[in-house]
């Protein structure tokens, strides 16, 4: 069993039970935040007998994620995993090799197909581990031949529980409303691990909010021609007009709270829209010219 993460309990059962019998792919869902990333590594580390601090340069572990600068993992780097795969993994255990796929929802359609063929026929000592928001952001071909296991939130007595040595009530709770409930997400606030994309996202949000109009007008500008970027920007503005919302409604004040629910559903548009390939800039001059709050 993974250690050092928080886990909600049905997850950690989960993590348990896939750990006594590991089948040959495992699909880890779970909203951005989640900690899917991290708790793949985890289960790598378990799978291999190696350290966690150590499982991404070990020579058993392959590690497939989306390149910064691109858009998708292309067909080619699964072509170049294919060939790897054909090498012996060395040693008698029974997992002797791990590929870690992050964000297979960035795999491309035709990287989607190539990998479905390993996986078809698996080599019995490889062990897939693939990351993704839902099983839905991937072929159903692809998901159907993986092991699904899904990253709930963590409870707010969990977390105070967790982390009640290293920071106050307050803070823990401020960042576990803010965070959803996201243990990836609620750790990297606590943490203040600054890399974290979400964590990015949440604070340049809260900056977003304090903006004139026309500052919110030229921020998506310059954002919109990422679209992942753009993406993250607005989950992160989703879960600080949720923690604002949720704030208001414990403090009674109704007028205020139902101009957030309001902004929230706009936000929750803009996300939808942007999910179907709506343009970046519109969805962005979208949201700078509606959004009230």
């Amino acid at each position: 069993m993974p250690k050092d993460m928080l886990l909600n309990p049905q997850t950690a059962l989960a993590v348990k039970n896939y750990l006594s019998a590991p089948s040959h792919a495992l699909l880890i869902c779970g909203p951005a935040g989640a900690g899917k990333a991290y708790l793949a590594k985890l289960i790598s580390a378990q799978l291999l007998k190696v350290s966690p601090q150590k499982v991404l340069s070990h020579p058993s572990v392959i590690h497939l994620t989306k390149p910064d600068d691109k858009q998708e993992i292309a067909i080619d780097e699964v072509r170049r995993l294919i060939r790897t795969l054909r090498l012996k993994a060395p040693g008698d255990a029974d997992v002797r090799r791990v590929v870690l796929v992050e964000d297979a929802n960035f795999l491309s359609l035709p990287a989607q197909n190539a990998l479905l063929k390993i996986l078809e026929e698996p080599d019995l000592q490889t062990v897939f581990l693939l990351t993704s928001p839902s099983e839905t952001y991937v072929l159903p071909t692809t998901a159907s031949r993986a092991q699904k296991l899904i990253v709930h939130p963590v409870s707010l007595a969990q977390s105070l529980k967790h982390y009640d040595a290293r920071h106050s009530k307050a803070s823990v709770e401020s960042s576990w409303r803010l965070s959803g409930g996201q243990a990836g997400l609620l750790d990297a606030l606590l943490e203040n691990q600054s890399e974290h994309p979400l964590k990015k996202a949440v604070d340049l949000a809260k900056s977003w909010l304090g903006q004139s109009r026309y500052e919110r007008l030229l921020f998506f500008d310059k954002l919109a021609s990422n679209k992942i970027e753009l993406a993250y920007f607005i989950e992160g503005l989703s879960k600080v007009l949720a923690a604002l919302h949720h704030s208001y409604i414990a403090k009674g004040g109704s007028k205020p709270a139902t101009a957030l629910l309001h902004s929230r559903k706009l936000v929750d548009e803009a996300g939808s829209a942007l999910d179907v390939n709506v343009n970046p800039k519109l969805v962005g001059l979208y949201l700078a010219t509606h959004l009230k709050v």
